[in-house]
């Protein structure tokens, strides 16, 4: 399992991307947690969407392909008491392309997941101790190609 993180000017640290170059880069920050995350599956990750507390929608990355939209998957989290820690999965080569196959989302009180198909090539994302995912990087366009997150250290 893979595992690096940098730190960026807002106290948080932006942790990957795991898995290929491929899709369109995006970038999302909540100001407290995420409480929703729907995701789309099949034989890899194939979009996904997130809400924060107050109801925004971040997405659909991903899923451009009209002919294989996957699965619909809700993971709810019940904030503030549950809040995101981190995350982990697998990539591998899928229709000729290097994508998240699957995903799980570990909050401080469950895994949710794994989303998708098991594969090769492991990746997670280290808990951070009193840290809480507050957004995502990633790359996507069929699918989704690659993730990272977001993590602000709670004081």
């Amino acid at each position: 399992m893979g595992y690096f993180a940098t730190w960026i000017n807002d106290s948080s640290i932006t942790c990957g991307p795991w898995g290929g170059s491929g899709g369109a880069p995006f970038i999302f920050k909540v100001e407290k947690w995420i409480k929703e995350i729907i995701v789309h599956e099949e034989g890899c990750i194939n979009s996904i969407a997130f809400k924060d507390t107050s109801g925004e929608m971040y997405g659909k990355f991903g899923g451009e392909d009209p002919h294989d939209s996957g699965m619909e998957r809700i993971i709810e989290i019940n904030g503030p008491s549950e809040y995101l820690t981190s995350i982990a999965g697998t990539f591998r080569c899928y229709k000729d392309n290097k994508v998240i196959t699957s995903r799980s989302f570990i909050t401080n009180l469950h895994t949710h997941g794994p989303f998708g198909t098991v594969s090769s090539t492991s990746f997670s994302s280290m808990p951070t101790e009193g840290g809480v995912v507050i957004g995502f990087h990633e790359r996507g366009g069929y699918f989704v190609d690659a993730i990272g997150t977001h993590v602000k250290l709670l004081r």
